[in-house]
């Protein structure tokens, strides 16, 4: 019997990636969206390689979607195996200058999304005394960045809740793991993601560090989502995965660099960095 995957996210980046990996590697791919109208490019990619998955509306944040196709998969596929939480997108402004509605939205998709989608899961995977939960967290789950403010606490959410779910879930056999990537090109990169309404404004108190972010987003080096779809195949077929995958350009250094530095250390390395003035 193939094994059965769950996907969030698959209209682009690492959810379509990960959704034709998982086809090629022989398992039944249930590859959800929140707008169906972008499942073209995924359908025609599976067709040109005679891939056979089945793409399903799920939005994170309307609960009444995720439960009815999780009782279709459960009719037509009798079980499920892998459910990974990739639906979110980035949000990046001073926080001072980002509305609640903002955030709250962000928290909405990124942690609670990902909350309900386990929880609607939880039940399956109980009874079948088997079941793997992979996350799509974010290097700014292990790392505060600046401008990220709430994008982090959204995903450092995410890094608490997978690791108190790793002792909870474990009498039931279930397991957990969280991918954590740097950069990558993605349609995060190229437009999934918000911006606070001081970005673009020089006369912002926080120009400096506004116009910093720019210029390292244009000389940011980005890479392939397939080595993240490559890594998801990889940690759904391990018996004993751990709860942690950081992946990504200077992203396992950056993990070492907050591990063995003071916090203070970090701010003056940071500050140098940004040419950050000591005063406002």
């Amino acid at each position: 019997m193939k094994k059965v995957v769950l996907i969030t996210g698959c209209s682009s980046g690492f959810g379509m990636a990960g959704a034709l990996a998982f086809a090629r590697s022989g398992w039944r791919v249930y590859a959800t969206m929140r707008d169906l109208s972008k499942q073209d490019r995924l359908l025609h990619q599976a067709h040109e390689e005679h891939l056979p998955l089945e793409v399903k509306r799920i939005d994170v944040t309307d609960q009444s979607t995720i439960d009815q196709s999780i009782k279709e998969l459960t009719q037509e596929a009798g079980r499920l195996d892998v459910l990974v939480n990739n639906a979110g997108y980035g949000l990046i402004g001073p926080l001072e200058y980002l509305s609640m509605e903002q955030i709250q939205d962000l928290f909405n998709t990124n942690l609670f999304g990902a909350v309900r989608m386990i929880k609607a899961v939880l039940p399956i995977f109980r009874r079948q005394k088997s079941g793997h939960i992979i996350n799509i967290s974010s290097v700014a789950g292990l790392a505060g960045l600046p401008l990220y403010s709430a994008y982090c606490a959204s995903k450092y959410a995410l890094e608490g809740l997978s690791e108190a779910l790793v002792f909870e879930l474990d009498p039931f056999q279930i397991k957990i793991s969280n991918i954590e990537p740097g950069p990558f090109d993605t349609e995060f990169s190229k437009g999934s993601v918000k911006y606070g309404s001081s970005m673009r404004n020089h006369d912002s108190p926080y120009h400096v560090l506004n116009d910093y972010f720019f210029k390292r987003h244009k000389k940011t080096q980005y890479d392939s989502p397939e080595s993240v779809a490559c890594l998801l195949v990889r940690i759904a077929q391990t018996s004993h995965p751990q709860l942690r995958f950081p992946i990504g350009k200077k992203v396992k250094e950056l993990v070492l660099f907050k591990k063995f530095m003071s916090i203070s250390l970090t701010q003056k390395v940071m500050k140098h960095l940004m040419k950050v003035p000591q005063k406002a």
